[in-house]
């Protein structure tokens, strides 16, 4: 489904250049929920730009689905990739309204249009799909976006990455930014919607229980390598002592 190859980014240049990412190999299966840990600068977030195509590589490939990503521009990408981002503001307009931002979403990746106003089958469509956050959403189509709260609009954000199945979801510590309870609220909406859709999902975060919790796979990342990768039986015999023991001993 996805294959990184070798994949190279060097950060500044002579003596002091370094690593975002060192001759990084890495695989994942249709259907994959695969959760990434690591220090700062291990290069987590330099591995979801450089899938994005926000970072140009120095070497390597990137290939999803048996086409080749490096070299494609990012709007090319986002045809078939959906991100979310740690700041719930960065994923919905604040001046529209909850359908508006949903139809905007809708039309990625087609051509230009301006039609704004969903018509029934769309409304039945986001009503459906926001009616799974249980939080009322389906009711407030007219609302603005900008009067949610930081939960409701980075539940709006999952909704609208997904609304339209991508090939692969990455998730940049879609959760850090919120309070324990939405955090948590979210995170088990990411869950349900990854698992009920079949996406490819690549999540980054800081959080050692949702890391362990959740996914089928968990990879470490150190200095732009890829240092442990646990399969769905290996996770299950981690606990969060071991993952603290090997961020100290980095």
């Amino acid at each position: 489904m996805l294959s990184l190859v070798n994949v190279t980014k060097m950060y500044s240049q002579g003596v002091e250049a370094r690593p975002a990412l060192d001759d990084l190999t890495l695989k994942l299966e249709k259907g994959e929920f695969v959760s990434i840990i690591g220090s700062n600068g291990a290069g987590k977030s330099s591995l979801l730009k450089a899938i994005c195509g926000e970072l140009p590589l120095d070497s390597g490939k990137i290939i999803l689905n048996k086409r080749q990503l490096d070299g494609m521009n990012p709007h090319r990408r986002a045809k078939f990739i959906s991100r979310v981002f740690q700041d719930p503001t960065l994923g919905t307009v604040a001046e529209m309204t909850v359908a508006d931002n949903l139809v905007l979403s809708h039309l990625r990746g087609q051509s230009a249009s301006f039609k704004i106003s969903p018509d029934n089958q769309l409304e039945n469509l986001f009503k459906d799909r926001l009616a799974l956050l249980e939080m009322g959403l389906e009711n407030r189509l007219d609302q603005l976006v900008g009067s949610l709260s930081g939960g409701q609009r980075q539940a709006l954000s999952l909704v609208m990455a997904t609304l339209h199945p991508p090939e692969l979801l990455l998730l940049d510590e879609h959760c850090s930014a919120l309070d324990p309870k939405s955090a948590q609220k979210i995170m088990s909406m990411t869950d349900k919607m990854v698992k009920q859709l079949g996406i490819t999902t690549l999540m980054v975060t800081h959080n050692m229980r949702d890391a362990l919790h959740y996914g089928s796979r968990l990879i470490m990342l150190h200095q732009g390598k890829v240092v442990h990768d646990y399969d769905a039986d290996q996770k299950t015999r981690l606990n969060l002592d071991i993952i603290h023991d090997f961020f100290e001993i980095l």
